[in-house]
């Protein structure tokens, strides 16, 4: 948020519009917080208002999207930042070695830090399995 006028200003409010704190968080201004009250904002200066959303993972398989707001209220006057998160169950491997498996195509599968199938053992795919690759990673077989 920028101030770009000659005078400091107050933010009187900012929140999380339904107060999810369980899936959405705040940090505004280095401070996680869920609300903060009369922030105030020099001469044409900034402050950082971030938004994280943590997931979290149910057995659907479809796709979902998670919705909120972030509100401003500064001299009475009310304005918000829509949020939009999209995700979807998976299964994850983080950087693993793995025996023989069989892969389905009931979720997708996301591969962090490489996974390596171990000597002598088989990875099979059946038909039109979804694989995520993380930046960087490998699958070893």
């Amino acid at each position: 948020m920028h101030n770009t006028s000659n005078k400091k200003i107050v933010v009187s409010d900012i929140h999380l519009a339904d107060g999810n704190a369980a899936m959405w968080r705040l940090n505004i201004d280095g401070m996680q917080v869920n609300q903060a009250s009369d922030v105030e904002i020099p001469a044409h200066d900034s402050i950082y208002v971030f938004v994280a959303v943590t997931v979290d993972p149910n057995n659907e398989n479809n796709p979902y999207v998670l919705y909120d707001s972030v509100m401003f209220q500064t001299n009475g006057n009310e304005q918000n930042v829509t949020l939009q998160a999209w995700g979807q169950n998976a299964h994850f491997y983080y950087g693993q070695v793995i025996g023989t498996q069989e892969w389905f195509n009931d979720k997708p599968y996301v591969i962090i830090h490489s996974i390596l199938v171990d000597t002598n053992q088989h990875l099979r795919l059946t038909p039109v399995v979804h694989i995520y690759m993380h930046a960087d990673s490998t699958l070893l077989c």
